[in-house]
């Protein structure tokens, strides 16, 4: 299946290597693995203090290998933990899927 990149937030024409629609399952079955997270402030509204984090880039390929995301200047990829503390659990078409505390939450770009 053709791979499919998503880049957001500071995207350049030549940072873009491909672009196609999802037409994998695997992207199908990416899209499922972020139902309904909570945002980072709905975090805060309960009361669950988390680090400023900021998505300045995010990288979606149907491909998990290739998936890798820009948070607060640095690089990571899934299962890797950020130096502000949350774990990524997986980079998702929408977004990055963060665990901290024992909460799964949902970071999108600006």
């Amino acid at each position: 299946p053709p791979k499919r990149y998503s880049l957001v937030s500071g995207a350049t024409p030549s940072n873009v290597v491909s672009s196609s629609p999802a037409t994998s399952t695997a992207a199908a079955g990416d899209a499922a693995a972020a139902p309904s997270l909570p945002s980072p402030i709905a975090l805060a509204a309960e009361g669950v203090v988390l680090p400023t984090l900021r998505l300045e880039l995010h990288a979606y390929s149907s491909v998990p290998a290739e998936r890798y995301v820009f948070i607060n200047g640095s690089k990571y990829t899934e299962g890797q933990r950020l130096a502000e503390g949350p774990e990524v659990v997986s980079i998702v078409p929408k977004g990055v899927v963060l665990s901290a505390q024992g909460r799964r939450f949902l970071l999108t770009p600006d």
